[in-house]
């Protein structure tokens, strides 16, 4: 999740990772690896529990949740959760300070999940329909009211967002100045890889260098080993981006 909070800052557009996925470029060049410096400096300055290594992703919100933790990067429910356990006067979000230059800095990472209907259903438009009917702002809007859950479409009366005023702020933070994730602009398998570098950034005391250097090794044996992957990243990369 740092990595998602940090690295944009420093990318023109998503396709500039794509082409380090691909292997076009190196993943330890300054764009794609400064958000390891910006890491380390953070755990340098004592900014993380000594057992952060050590949590799951629930543990480190439930810490969160019970005052243990004074900031946490997540998702929008989750926050809207925090919120509701919390309560309003005391929790906030803020889009993290801007470290680059890149066309992309200083947006909100905003996390997005691809819904398709696949060439071979027996009934293209009936799923065209419901997929339709599930994104639309009626169905949307009795989503967030019964589950808090952030609406997945701008196709939202406002009116219901204000019920909760750091809703209403994600909302418009995210319309004014919307950034990519990370997490949705490579294979899974790169996430597992990550999330593997990022325990012994921690646990074995790895420098930014280091744990980039690894990051584009990984990546490399990866490309290797499945090149039908890379073609299928490259032919998706391909498709029209909304950043």
């Amino acid at each position: 999740r740092f990595r998602t909070a940090l690295q944009y800052h420093y990318l023109d557009s998503a396709a500039d990772y794509h082409r380090a996925v691909i292997g076009d470029e190196r993943l330890t060049d300054k764009k794609y690896a400064a958000w390891w410096d910006l890491l380390d400096e953070l755990r340098e300055k004592g900014l993380f529990n000594s057992d952060a290594a050590d949590l799951s992703l629930a543990e480190g919100q439930d810490l969160f949740f019970k005052g243990g933790a004074g900031i946490f990067f997540d998702s929008y429910s989750n926050i809207s959760a925090a919120v509701r356990e919390m309560g309003e006067d005391v929790v906030d979000i803020m889009i993290a300070p801007v470290p680059g230059s890149g066309a992309l800095k200083g947006g909100l990472p905003v996390s997005s999940v691809s819904l398709g209907i696949p060439a071979q259903a027996p009934n293209p438009q009936e799923a065209g329909q419901f997929l339709e009917l599930l994104l639309s702002g009626e169905r949307q809007n009795a989503l967030y009211v019964a589950t808090g859950v952030f609406p997945a479409t701008d196709n939202v009366k406002n009116s219901v967002l204000a019920k909760r005023k750091i809703d209403k702020k994600v909302y418009e933070m995210i319309g004014d100045r919307a950034a990519m994730t990370s997490t949705r602009n490579h294979p899974s398998e790169f996430e597992e890889i990550i999330y593997g570098i990022t325990e012994e950034f921690f646990t074995r005391g790895l420098n930014a260098g280091q744990a980039a250097q690894m990051y584009e090794e990984a990546a490399q044996r990866w490309r290797e080993g499945y090149p039908q992957g890379v073609e299928n990243f490259r032919v998706w990369a391909e498709k029209p981006l909304p950043f």
